[in-house]
C-alpha cells in the first residue's frame, strides 16, 4: 500500500504549480533572433551607402555647420571634406593606427583623439600622419625644406606634436577647409584645457601641424648627459 506521506507533492512542486497557474494565461516573451553574419553585413552596407554626402547643388539640403562659425559659414567647404562611407571603411581604420605614438605625450594624444572624433561626427575623415619622428626623418625633411627644424629641434622628436590630415585629400585642402579644421582644433583645446599651438597661424604655413605650447620645457626635461634620444 502506498504511503500517503510519499504521495504528497513537495514544497517545491507546490510552488511551481502556483507559479504556473498564475502565469498560464501569459504568452512567453518573444526575444529577437540573433542576427546572422549575412544580416550584419547587410546592415553595415546600408549604414555606409545610405549616408553618402548629398549633391552640393541640391537647394533642399540642410548644410551642416561648424559650431562657432555661424549657420552658413563655409558650408560648401565642409561638404567637400565630408565622406561618410569612407569613415566606415577598412582604409580609414588602417589610417588610425599609422602614426608612431610610442612614448608620445598624453596631452597631444588626447588632443589628437578628440579632434579626429569631432571630425568623424561631421563625416570628415581625419587621421594622424605623424606623432613621433626620428632624427633621420627630421633631417631629411629639413633638407627638403619641408621643415624648419633639424633633429632635436622639433616637438615631433619628443612626442609633443601631431600632424593631422584628411583621409582622402591628405594635405590638399583649401585654405578655408584648413581654417575649419583649425577652428575645431582650437575649440577642442579650449574645452579640454590644453595649451596647443596650430601651425596654420604661422608665417611658415603648416596647417596639419599641432604642437604643445610647452614642448621646449618637455625637451629640457631630457637629461643633458643623455642628449637627444633619437626618436
Amino acid at each position: 500500500m502506498e504511503d500517503p506521506q510519499n504521495s504528497r507533492p513537495t514544497l517545491r512542486e507546490r510552488l511551481m504549480s502556483l507559479v504556473q497557474a498564475k502565469y498560464a494565461h501569459r504568452s512567453p516573451p518573444a526575444y529577437p533572433a540573433p542576427k546572422r553574419a549575412e544580416a550584419r553585413t547587410e546592415a553595415s552596407s546600408r549604414a555606409t551607402t545610405e549616408t553618402e554626402p548629398p549633391v552640393l547643388s541640391d537647394p533642399g539640403y540642410d548644410h551642416p555647420t561648424v559650431p562657432g562659425l555661424g549657420p552658413d559659414a563655409y558650408a560648401d567647404e565642409v561638404l567637400r571634406m565630408v565622406d561618410r562611407p569612407f569613415c566606415f571603411s577598412e582604409k580609414y581604420g588602417e589610417q588610425q593606427g599609422r602614426a608612431d605614438r610610442l612614448g608620445a605625450q598624453p596631452e597631444i594624444l588626447d588632443f589628437e583623439r578628440a579632434l579626429i572624433k569631432r571630425a568623424f561626427k561631421l563625416g570628415i575623415p581625419l587621421f594622424a600622419h605623424c606623432v613621433n619622428r626620428g632624427s633621420a626623418e627630421q633631417n631629411r625633411l629639413y633638407r627638403l625644406r619641408r621643415s624648419k627644424a633639424r633633429a632635436g629641434e622639433s616637438p615631433h622628436n619628443f612626442g609633443a606634436a601631431v600632424d593631422i590630415v584628411h583621409g582622402i585629400k591628405a594635405w590638399a585642402l583649401t585654405r578655408r577647409q584648413w581654417q575649419i579644421i583649425g577652428h575645431l582644433g582650437k575649440e577642442i583645446a579650449t574645452q579640454r584645457g590644453l595649451a596647443v599651438v596650430w601651425g596654420g597661424d604661422w608665417e611658415f604655413y603648416d596647417p596639419a601641424h599641432w604642437e604643445l605650447a610647452n614642448w621646449r620645457e618637455i625637451r629640457a626635461r631630457y637629461s643633458e648627459d643623455l642628449g637627444f634620444d633619437g626618436r
